[in-house]
């Protein structure tokens, strides 16, 4: 059975009262080049029927350090609270040394990279810090093992937000990393997943390498200058999804706009590989963050729904 360790960071009321009232229950995971992979679960007392996987995790995934940033904003009060997740494999003994760390990034530097065309992304310049009045010691973790940090409590009205952070080194569906704490269910067509593995994308016959992987019932890959090609193994009727992509195996092929685009997975797109159609969707209104140089223009993700992937426009 995976360990859970508790960590209490005596974070004080006068801190928390905004960011109780806006947060929502959310997960997302961050995977670094070399593999390892940081899932974070934000759970909530009393819990919220809400869930989003807004861009609220952030990390330069292209580059080879070991560092998430964790940023939650509450944009009506203007104030910023988030801390650094620092990941150091110890290559003796196969564990992990995580370390909660002060936030070495702003959200200006973060998130207003994922400015929109509406144009209405929060000048986040202005927005003010807040931090933990203390950080824990570094802790030890085996593969799979995980930190509850309890971040932000009302006093008063006892409400709480925990982040759940785990550490994984083998690859586990999208959406599965917390299953430990999931009631079981039925299996459906719906745990049947998507897979990017470290893929190589080749437009018309000019290839590239993107470092990392995902997998969701929905995948996505955006392109500087091309908008984000979003992926489904089923039919989507509420968007606009097209029928024109093929899988085969370990590959995703289509063309568009009379470009012709593969993307070549290191393992099958489907466990169960074949030949198989594809639903694709192209979203033109989405900008790839700033951060990616022309030598790496690419960013991917995955989502359990669609919608999901439009929460936050």
């Amino acid at each position: 059975m995976n360990r859970r360790l508790l960590i209490n960071t005596g974070i004080i009321f006068a801190l928390t009262m905004a960011f109780v009232s806006v947060a929502k229950a959310q997960s997302s995971s961050i995977q670094f080049a070399n593999g390892v992979t940081v899932a974070i679960q934000t759970e909530t007392v009393p819990p919220s029927n809400s869930n989003s996987l807004g861009n609220i995790y952030s990390s330069d995934t292209i580059a080879s350090d070991s560092v998430v940033h964790r940023v939650m904003t509450d944009t009506k009060n203007k104030i910023y609270f988030g801390y650094d997740v620092v990941v150091e494999k110890q290559v003796e003994t196969g564990k992990f040394k995580v370390s909660i760390k002060p936030l070495s990034k702003s959200p200006a530097q973060l998130l207003n990279k994922y400015e929109t065309q509406s144009g209405n992304t929060p000048d986040y310049v202005s927005f003010t810090s807040r931090s933990l009045p203390k950080y824990p010691e570094a802790v030890i973790l085996n593969d799979g093992d995980s930190i509850t940090l309890d971040i932000l409590e009302n006093l008063q009205t006892r409400s709480k937000i925990s982040d759940i952070i785990k550490i994984i080194s083998k690859p586990i569906k999208f959406g599965s990393y917390f299953s430990e704490r999931e009631k079981a269910k039925d299996f459906t067509i719906r745990d049947v997943n998507l897979r990017l593995d470290q893929p190589e994308v080749s437009i018309n016959g000019e290839k590239s390498k993107i470092g990392g992987g995902t997998s969701g019932n929905v995948v996505w890959v955006s392109l500087t200058g091309k908008g984000r090609f979003i992926f489904s193994f089923l039919p989507q009727p509420e968007y606009d999804f097209q029928k024109t992509g093929i899988i085969l195996d370990n590959k995703i092929i289509f063309d568009y706009k009379g470009e012709s685009y593969q993307f070549v997975s290191k393992s099958p797109i489907l466990d169960l590989g074949g030949k198989w159609n594809l639903w694709i969707m192209f979203d033109e209104n989405y900008q790839l963050p700033r951060k990616f140089s022309p030598e790496s223009p690419y960013s991917f993700g995955a989502a359990d729904k669609v919608e999901y992937l439009f929460d936050n426009r």
